[in-house]
Formats: structure tokens, sequence, C-alpha cells
């Protein structure tokens, strides 16, 4: 056992957030926490952690218990550079490391067997503990987590995004390996290449993590238990989450089975007394029956399948078959973000844009919407295209206002009673319609800013980001919203399950342009392997294509040396021929053959070290 709670109960100002919690967190359990906004899961996690005081109950932990927790957003104006920062999950190597240092600079004075025996088996140690790989870890861990853009070891902590610093401080987490990690939506500032690095970091982490996550593709490949809050209370579950899905409603129908069986042995007995109670033959067999409804058990009549943001997208009127053409068209503020783009977008069309952070997904939805001007090239909308755009920041929403006028001022040709009707759609009912915009959380001003697209009636969407804040209720409303919306969407997400079910083509942003993928999200997957594995199989021709030509390369080396050594020998054996002849008094007492003989001498010297200089080549390069 890492983690224990009995009895935990928490309320703000009177608001009861849940009570009587109970939960265990074993060594290696992999737990989904899930619930809507505001049931709280944020709360228990603190409590958890110690941030924050339950009203009641108590925690316990085992000894030594090391756990992190990764909060939705971080604040931080740390000085330390990013390299510096993600080095902390490494304290205890650092300092076996610095004492290394210290040992070394002793050693340089004074040497004697005892320091160096010291040494060794701190070296040892160090190398036991990881020492030697520790940076290859953060190399590893800040690349996956699509930070290798920025300049570790220069970029201050407090220069970067709140994206770039939760990305951090979940890669310094993930690197400290703690018995129990506790991430609240570790998901939502990553991309897909991002998400899927951190999928099978969490596959493979043999320690236990708490995961709250409305990413349903995650929560299926990684968790073994679902925990849901939901009305105060916890629920939990053995499986992931379409496991989860499945037990719940097996649950549901069988609570609402006895609730009905339940009600007519009810009703029968009531109308038993009804009947009787007041005749003196039959009073006291009534009278039991009154009894035995008294101490009657109550079943609870099962909730209906949740309140659900009631989101139906329509149009105004259909759009020509062509709706948009793109020609060499750049984006970007004062440098493009990618190459030129050319492209056409077609009637039905369900486009999911995809592609790394920070390469100008976003901005070229801004310039299609014509928020943002181009750098260069053009794009044209075609017969009869009316657009229209979510932007994840909802900069839309203007913040003084009320909820009810946000609405209204948009849309003035209904009345108060329809704009409210509207706004009930969409989970905002009574007083809520009347609170300010700026009061509003991620999710409620998600909600807000999907009604005035639907009331929009466009027949062409740009969307970003649009199931980010939405609970899992309300992101799955909004999958059926928009798998039967009649019009034409291009949309950026990371939630995989609304790229599966929606999306008929994919599209991939980089650099270097636009890669167009037809067909599913399956489809493109299947794409992606296969395309990988080609390289793969490239790869491995072209490594073996390199080591035979190495290989023949090495062969021909090897003749050129025996070659080489041969003509070294030869000359050497004329060198000492000629040099016995120079010896000889009928020559160096005869000018003339002194002459020639020394002229042979010298040319066999400098043949002899030019083919000398070949073959040190030869063996340096063979080194």
């Amino acid at each position: 056992m890492l983690l224990q709670a009995n009895q935990l109960a928490k309320s703000f100002g009177g608001h009861e957030v849940f009570t009587s919690l109970d939960l265990k967190i074993d060594r290696r359990d992999r737990i989904g926490l899930i619930g809507v906004n505001g049931a709280g899961k944020s709360t228990l996690l603190q409590i958890l952690t110690g941030e924050l005081s339950a009203d009641h109950g108590q925690i316990h932990h085992s000894r030594h218990v090391k756990i992190s927790y990764l909060k939705q957003s971080i604040e931080t104006s740390s000085g330390k550079t990013i390299w510096e920062e993600a080095k902390q999950a490494f304290t205890h190597l650092l300092t076996i490391e610095q004492d290394l240092r210290k040992l070394e600079q002793q050693m340089s004075h004074q040497a004697d067997e005892k320091l160096l025996n010291r040494y060794a088996n701190l070296e040892t140690h160090f190398g036991k503990e990881g020492g030697y790989q520790y940076e290859t870890a953060i190399s590893s861990a800040l690349q996956g987590l699509g930070l290798g853009s920025l300049d570790w070891h220069e970029q201050k902590v407090s220069e970067l995004s709140g994206g770039q610093k939760t990305r951090l401080a979940l890669a310094r987490q993930l690197l400290e390996k703690p018995d129990l990690l506790i991430l609240d939506e570790p998901t939502n500032y990553l991309d897909l290449n991002a998400l899927t690095w951190l999928e099978q970091m969490l596959i493979n982490y043999e320690k236990a993590f708490l995961v709250v996550s409305h990413d349903r593709y995650f929560l299926d490949r990684l968790v073994e238990q679902i925990w849901e809050l939901e009305d105060g209370q916890l629920q939990q579950y053995t499986g992931n989450y379409t496991k989860y899905v499945e037990l719940k409603e097996a649950a549901r129908a069988e609570q609402e089975k006895n609730w009905k069986k339940q009600e007519q042995e009810r009703k029968h007995h009531e109308d038993f007394v009804a009947r009787n109670i007041v005749r003196a033959t039959t009073s006291k067999r009534a009278q039991s029956r009154r009894k035995l409804l008294e101490k009657m058990e109550r079943i609870d009549r099962p909730k209906q399948n949740q309140q659900k943001a009631a989101i139906r997208f329509e149009i105004e009127r259909p759009s020509g078959q062509l709706v948009l053409t793109a020609k060499q068209l750049c984006c970007g503020y004062e440098e493009p973000l990618t190459s030129p783009l050319s492209f056409e977008i077609r009637r039905g069309e369900r486009i999911a844009l995809l592609g790394p952070n920070g390469v100008g997904k976003s901005t070229l939805l801004h310039t299609l919407a014509g928020k943002q001007e181009p750098l260069s090239g053009y794009f044209q909308l075609g017969h009869q295209v009316s657009l229209d755009l979510y932007d994840q920041e909802q900069r839309d929403l203007s913040s003084e206002n009320r909820v009810l006028d946000e609405i209204w001022n948009s849309f003035p040709q209904y009345d108060q009673a329809a704009i409210r009707s509207f706004l009930g759609q969409f989970l905002f009912s009574q007083d809520e319609v009347f609170q300010k915009v700026s009061s509003l959380s991620g999710g409620e001003k998600a909600r807000l800013s999907l009604l005035k697209r639907l009331l929009g009636r466009s027949n062409f969407l740009l969307l970003d980001e649009p199931s980010n804040h939405l609970d899992l209720i309300s992101k799955e409303r909004l999958e059926t919203a928009l798998d039967a919306y009649p019009g034409t969407l291009l949309f950026v997400s990371h939630d995989r399950y609304l790229i599966k079910r929606i999306a008929n083509q994919i599209w991939e942003l980089s650099p270097k342009g636009l890669t167009i993928f037809k067909g599913d999200y399956e489809s493109y997957l299947e794409q992606k392997s296969q395309h990988k594995k080609q390289q793969q199989r490239t790869k491995e021709v072209q490594q073996k294509t390199d080591h035979h030509k190495q290989k023949k390369s090495h062969q021909q080396q090897q003749r050129q040396v025996a070659q080489l050594e041969e003509a070294i020998a030869q000359l050497e054996r004329q060198i000492a021929n000629v040099e016995q002849i120079l010896c000889q008094p009928e020559v160096f007492e005869n000018h003339q053959k002194l002459h020639l003989y020394e002229q042979e001498l010298l040319d066999y010297q400098k043949q002899l070290e030019k083919k000398t200089e070949q073959w040190l080549k030869l063996v340096d390069d063979d080194v």
C-alpha cells in the first residue's frame, strides 16, 4: 500500500464537493480519475498530495513513499535554464558527481591506496545508479515532450509559455520516477507525437500512477482502474475506459430493473393497505403490510444518462462544390512558419489538421478565417461559402458581458426566452445566464463559444481544438453533432477519438509544407506505418550496400597495402644493393660511375619515401 484515505470530505462555502470518500493506491496501480467539470477531481488530488486540507477524514502514506504531482498549469519564475531544471530530477547523482570531482582534485595531489579505493567504489555506485546515462535520459524526455526546438542550455524556465513549463515539469517528474505519479490533465499541451511518447513512457512505468484525463484513447491504452467522482461519491471500476462504460451501463440497467421490481411490490402493498386498513377483518393484515413498507430499504431510481450539452450544428444553405482554394499561401508573423501551401477543400470534406506544436496549425486557421493577413500567396472562398472559426482561446467572447448578453448581442433576432432556451441546451440554466463571462471555467467558455458557432449556421467550420476543456460527456455529444454536421470541416485536434470518428482526410503540417492523406485516421496510421517500414527497409538496404561497398573498399585497400609493402621491400633491396656497389673501389674511385650510382640511389630513396607515405595513409585510414 502506498496511500490510503478514509472518510474524506470537503466543502467550499457551503457547497459539498464530496463526502465519505474511501480509497487505496497500491504499488504499480494504474488509475484513471474521471468526472464532469466541477466534480472535484483537482480538489481530491490536492488533498491527497497535502496541498489542501480535507474537512474530515484521514490520509495514510507508507514509509518513505515518494509522490510527485503535476498540476494542470505551472506558474514559476525560475531563473534556471531548461537543462538545469531537468537535472534536478537527479539530485542524488549530482551529489555523487560533485563528490567524484572533489576526490579527483585530492588524487591529483595525493593518490594513496585508500583514496583510490574510495574513488573506485563511488564511481561504481555512480555507474549503477545511472550516472553515465542520466544526460541521455534528460535529452530523450525533453525531445519526446516537444521541447526539442528550444535552447536547453541558454533559455530560462521563466521565459517559457505556460504549456512549455507544464511539459518541462512533466519531463522532470517522469525522470524522477516517484513511487506514485499523480498527473492532472497531462495531455492538454501535447501534440500527437508527444502524446504517443508519453503513453509509451507510462506503459513502461514500473510504479504507480493516478491520472486525471478526458482523453478516452489515453485512458484505454494506459489504465487498469477507473475512479469516477460523481455527485460527491467515488465509484471504482476495474478495467480501462471502455470497460468502465460497459460496467457502469450494466450496473445502471441492473439498478433500474431492481428499482422497477421494488416499485411494483411497493405499489401492490400500498394498494392493499389503502383497501383494507379500515376493514375490521383485514385491518391487522393491512397494518402488517404497512410495517413491511416502513422497513423496506428503498432502492434509489438510477440517474438517467447524465445531462449532456445538447449540440446540433445545422447550416443556412449548402455551399458550392469548391469550398476553398489556396495558392502558394505563406502564414506566420515576421517569417513564414512553413513552406508555401497550395490546396483545395471541397464540400463535405472533414479534414483533421495535424502537426507538432508551433508549426502553425492555429495560424493557418486564423489566416483562412481572415483574422490574420497571409505573408504571401492567396486563398479564395468558393460560391455561397459561409465560414466560422472556433478559437480554442475563446477570443471571440467578451469577458465583461453576461452569458445571456454574449449570445443575445450576436443574435438579436431571437427573444430572451429563445436565448435562454439555447443556453439551457448548453447547460447554462437559471441564474447562471447572468454570470459574467470572465467568471466562467474553461469548459463553460468552450460551451458558450460552441453555441455561437451553432447559432451562426455556417456551412464551413474551422475548429481549433474544439474538445479541449470539455468533460467526457460533452465530448461525446460534440462528436455526435459534428458527425451529423452537413457542412465542411477543417479542424485541429489531438483528441484521437474525435479524429477517428469525424475525419475523412488527414492533413499533416510540417515546416516543409502539407502532406495530404486520403481516408480516415485508421487509414492514416496504416499509411504512416507502411511508410515507416519502407523507410526502415530502405535504410537496411542502404546499410547493406554501404557495408558491401565498405567491405569491397577494405579489400581493395588491403590489396593496395600488400602491393605497397612488396614495392617498399623491393626498393629497400635495391637501395641496399646500390649502397653496396658504392662501397666498391672501382666505383668510388671512378667519378663518372660514382655520380651515376648516387643518382640511382637518390631516385630509389625518393620512391621509397613516396611509397612509405602512401602505405602510412592507407594503414591510418584502415584504423
